[in-house]
């Protein structure tokens, strides 16, 4: 196929030891050059060359549930679902921890706190971190990881770099960042792929990023009033979200304790936390996609949940994005239909969207700057062109609450603050638009955002 070609023949040599950077905007080609390393593309036997017995190890997040993928979005937070059983995190372990220094790579992941847990409750930043865990521990020759601080909060991070120090030392490391500022300082070599083909291959040393966007006016309503921005606001409650003392609990496990917290209309919110603290918890019950949700104390745009309303009356006032719907959107469509799908709330189009919804959805792509990828086939793009996709879907359908979780996983910098104007934008365009954002990088807040939760 074309689409999964790289533009011009590669030619370059890992060597054993390097720590290579694989850099450059997204669908510049990264993940491509990625698989032909790993021998997941198809090559001619006569174009690639490896030492015998070399153990070659791509890691990506999609993997993250290993052999337990909820078959559903939803199906993590259904406990009694009998088609699936979460394995618990101590059978995980224990499964490839017997090797020397496994111990420490727990420890320094801070893996030992999970233990007794089932995956299903685990948060997505500590579903990456047992994933790396599983990947090191089989000290592979050659290691390839696709954005390996996605989903990691600051500690994590931290930890996660000294470990790729040590790495360094005995294994070579092909990292592919999406973010230049996350480049580690073990790496001895960067790569910059541009338009399917490598622009240029050099010691790190010489390296130079290129500067973040510095300085960008502030997003205010007289900027924002664009025609595909407004929309009749629909009648909303002042209250959007209200917990009031919630305390939830999975298996003998306190995933929420005693949490109070009320977000009113027109609010814009930051909910702050590292790994394991609760976020995705909180947005499973906003989002209607938490059963235990109907005997908790809490109320949705004004109305008790269990008072008559169904998940689509939630879901419809919402936009949403996340890494769990990353990783479980998995559908072989045309990108446009998957930004149409956010019409609906639903993980795949099961209806043909009319014309007028197509139209609103291609506005929305154009605003992104994709609409160059609308019949290309989704399951086809970059990982950081799908992340787009669904950060796209999360606004086609004008939404009162826009929830963003993690929205600039694996984005490249201009693709990351673009987006974080978007969001100002929407913001100011309307005081009855309200916002939760969940991040690991403050510096990512975009402007807008007036109020702070911290877990």
């Amino acid at each position: 196929m074309p689409e999964m070609r790289l533009k011009h023949p590669v030619s370059m040599t890992l060597a054993k030891g390097e720590c290579v950077v694989v850099t450059g905007r997204n669908g510049s080609g990264k993940s491509l050059l990625a698989h032909l390393l790993s021998g997941g593309a198809t090559v001619h036997p006569d174009m690639v060359s490896r030492t015998d017995g070399l153990r070659v190890r791509f890691q990506h997040f999609r993997d993250a549930w290993g052999d337990a993928s909820p078959a559903y979005y939803q199906q993590r937070w259904n406990k009694w679902d009998d088609e699936t059983t979460f394995p618990l995190v101590d059978d995980c372990l224990a499964r490839v921890a017997s090797g020397v220094g496994h111990e420490e790579l727990i420890r320094m992941l801070r893996l030992d706190s999970l233990r007794g847990k089932t995956l299903n409750l685990l948060s997505s930043g500590e579903l990456r971190r047992m994933q790396l865990f599983r990947v090191l521990a089989d000290t592979p020759h050659i290691l390839i990881i696709d954005n390996p601080y996605i989903g990691l909060d600051a500690e994590a991070r931290e930890a996660l770099t000294q470990l790729m120090g040590q790495l360094a030392l005995h294994t070579t490391l092909v990292l592919l960042i999406a973010r230049e500022d996350e480049i580690p300082t073990c790496a001895t070599r960067i790569i910059e792929m541009e338009d399917g083909a490598i622009k240029c291959d050099i010691p790190a040393a010489a390296w130079q990023a290129t500067p973040l966007e510095q300085g960008a006016p502030r997003a205010n309503a007289s900027l924002c009033k664009k025609p595909e921005m407004d929309h009749h606001a629909r009648n909303v409650s002042q209250e959007v979200v209200d917990m009031e003392h919630l305390t939830l609990t999975y298996d003998g496990h306190t995933l929420l304790n005693d949490l109070c917290w009320r977000v009113g209309q027109g609010e814009h919110w930051a909910l702050l936390g590292r790994n394991g603290s609760g976020k995705s918890t909180i947005l499973s019950l906003i989002c209607a996609d938490n059963p235990q949700a109907y005997a908790m104390p809490l109320r949705l745009f004004g109305k008790k949940r269990g008072g008559g309303e169904s998940i689509w009356d939630i879901k419809r006032r919402i936009g949403y994005v996340s890494p769990e719907l990353y990783n479980t959107y998995r559908k072989n469509l045309h990108s446009i239909d998957i930004v149409a799908s956010g019409l609906h709330d639903t993980v795949g189009l099961y209806r043909k969207a009319t014309d007028e919804e197509r139209t609103r959805c291609l506005a929305w792509m154009e605003r992104f700057g994709v609409e160059d990828l609308c019949q290309k086939n989704y399951l086809t793009l970059s990982s950081g062109q799908q992340r787009l996709m669904l950060l796209v879907r999360a606004f086609v359908k004008h939404p009162d609450l826009l929830i963003l979780d993690e929205p600039f996983h694996g984005l490249d910098n201009h693709a990351r603050w673009k987006a974080r104007r978007i969001i100002d934008e929407y913001m100011y365009a309307s005081d009855k638009r309200t916002l939760i954002m969940v991040t690991h990088y403050p510096e990512e807040l975009p402007t807008c955002i007036n109020r702070i939760k911290r877990l």
